[in-house]
């Protein structure tokens, strides 16, 4: 089949398109996805390729994501997605002599094994790990492995790091890849609890094992990537307003710092260790760039005074701060039922205490006050170099019987301490 090609609408400069559609999608299997048009590289488990043509583009184009909704927001999702770019098409099965593949889309995610995290795990979600458990025993055993919580910030896997070009083959740890991928399956969701026992016996697998089935990685080395955002809506263009909601996020995900979540998720930048780039800006096709003029806030953002549903604060809260600052949480509060409210509390929820018996380490401070009127004012202390959320609730008393009952607002991420 020929196909003739017609001069580009948009500028034909973009490794990856990203479609995202304004509000919900009637999509059920997929939050997100990641579609190769084009592979310049060897050794990735999968053959070279363009079809960059089908997709209007005369070569420059690697991928189209789709993002429903929300999802695009997401700092994991946007990573994860991207990765797919590189990750992780290699035979593990045939790797690792028969190991059998299980977990979320197998065939495309890496498999259960220690050590390194992997941003687009089978088995396990970005915020677990596999560890060794403490120490060994007498008779030089090997050690037997647990689960812990990932460092923040979750960084791409060394085997996804050397298909992309960015760190040499002698850089690739040896690896062990455990038997039983399955032991996780009815955890995946929600992830299983620090301390949990990884269970089973294991296989080695050195990079040598990996270039026998698949060949030396060939190709360009991938430290910079330029992903433009397409946002969908029906029946009208989006708002000013709407428009700044997907700018800003679009802009997130290049940040080079001080947007990493709260459950320890990294822009693109941090998550490769610094070693490439994501730019997101939009170019016309006079080849001028789209510039937000002032520069768009996406490091440390503070929450806005009206961030809260229900209430309006007297100031912003820092999104960046140093250990033992304390800081007001003050304001008004502005729904209706007011005269009703007994307690505004917040709840700080942070990452970094002890491990409770449920294996988590998630730590939580509540702090209250009786407002006075409207008004209610309450000092919160940051005592761990952690990443925190807040957490705001509205406690009413319900007619006659006087029971509390809590209305929950938003539930902030993103401030920093250190």
């Amino acid at each position: 089949m020929v196909r003739s090609h017609q001069a580009p609408v948009h500028p034909d400069v973009y490794d990856s398109i990203a479609v995202v559609t304004a509000e919900q999608h009637p999509s059920s299997r997929f939050g997100a996805y990641h579609w190769n048009a084009r592979n310049p590289i060897g050794g990735l488990g999968r053959d070279e390729f363009d079809y960059t043509d089908f997709f209007g583009s005369l070569g420059a184009l690697r991928s189209v994501e789709f993002y429903r909704d929300a999802r695009f927001a997401a700092v994991w999702t946007s990573n994860h997605e991207i990765g797919h770019q590189w990750a992780d098409y290699w035979d593990w099965t045939e790797i690792t002599n028969g190991i059998e593949r299980k977990g979320w889309a197998p065939g495309g995610h890496t498999p259960l094994l220690f050590p390194g995290e992997a941003l687009l795990g089978s088995v396990l979600r970005p915020i677990r790990r596999v560890a060794p458990a403490d120490g060994g025993d007498d008779d030089g055993d090997a050690a037997s492995y647990v689960i812990e919580r990932t460092p923040a910030p979750s960084v791409y896997h060394p085997t996804t790091l050397y298909r992309m070009g960015l760190i040499g083959l002698e850089e690739v740890p040896e690896m062990v890849v455990f038997e039983n991928q399955g032991q996780f399956d009815e955890e995946y969701a929600t992830a299983p609890g620090i301390g949990t026992g990884v269970e089973g016996e294991t296989r080695a697998v050195h990079i040598n094992d990996i270039i026998a089935q698949h060949g030396t990685r060939s190709g360009p080395v991938d430290d910079s990537w330029r992903r433009v955002t397409v946002v969908v809506s029906r029946n009208e263009l989006l708002s000013p307003a709407e428009t700044h909601y997907w700018n800003f996020f679009a802009a997130r995900h290049e940040a080079r710092s001080g947007a990493t979540t709260f459950g320890g998720m990294p822009p693109f930048y941090e998550a490769t260790g610094g070693r490439a780039t994501l730019d997101t800006t939009v170019e016309k096709p006079s080849g001028a760039r789209i510039v937000n003029d002032p520069p768009l806030q996406v490091s440390n953002v503070p929450i806005d005074p009206g961030e809260f549903r229900s209430v309006q604060l007297d100031a912003e809260i820092p999104g960046s701060m140093t250990v033992g600052r304390t800081i007001a949480f003050a304001g008004v509060i502005t729904s209706g039922d007011a005269p009703d409210v007994v307690e505004v509390c917040v709840e700080q929820v942070h990452t970094g205490g002890p491990v409770d018996d449920e294996g988590s380490d998630i730590r939580v401070v509540t702090t209250c006050d009786e407002p006075a009127g409207n008004r209610f004012s309450m000092s919160l202390t940051f005592d761990t170099a952690s990443r925190y959320g807040l957490q705001m609730e509205l406690r009413t008393r319900a007619g006659d019987s006087g029971a509390i009952v809590a209305t929950r607002s938003s539930f902030m991420t993103g401030i920093t301490v250190w």
